[in-house]
């Protein structure tokens, strides 16, 4: 997954996408990761799930489809550590992972529940 994403950057294609307006894509850059706390990371700078659900006017929704990472991340491995998504008012969604690290997932759905 990471060298696909890497790829992506690289031959341009993230530049294109962000220089164009496009409705219901996923927009998002490869963070390169300092192999000590994170191995790579993708930050979300627009969610197609997000847009989706606003034009259906149910946006508050959308925190509950992002809450479903931490199963996601668990099933899979993917230590994922998340601060922050469009969908709770972030300016991304701030994905990093670490290979066998543990899943760790800011969320306000999540400080809801009693």
């Amino acid at each position: 997954m990471r060298l696909i994403f890497k790829r992506l950057e690289e031959d341009g294609t993230f530049s294109t996408i962000l220089s164009v307006p496009l409705e219901g894509v996923y927009v998002f850059k490869f963070v390169e990761g300092d192999n000590e706390n994170f191995d790579f990371g993708i930050d979300y700078l627009e969610c197609a799930s997000r847009k989706f659900l606003a034009a259906k006017d149910a946006l508050e929704l959308a925190p509950y489809i992002c809450v479903t990472d931490i199963l996601q991340s668990e099933k899979f491995g993917w230590g994922l550590t998340r601060t922050m998504t469009l969908a709770e008012g972030g300016e991304k969604c701030d994905f990093r992972f670490k290979k066998g690290g543990k899943t760790n997932i800011t969320s306000t759905v999540l400080a809801k529940r009693v």
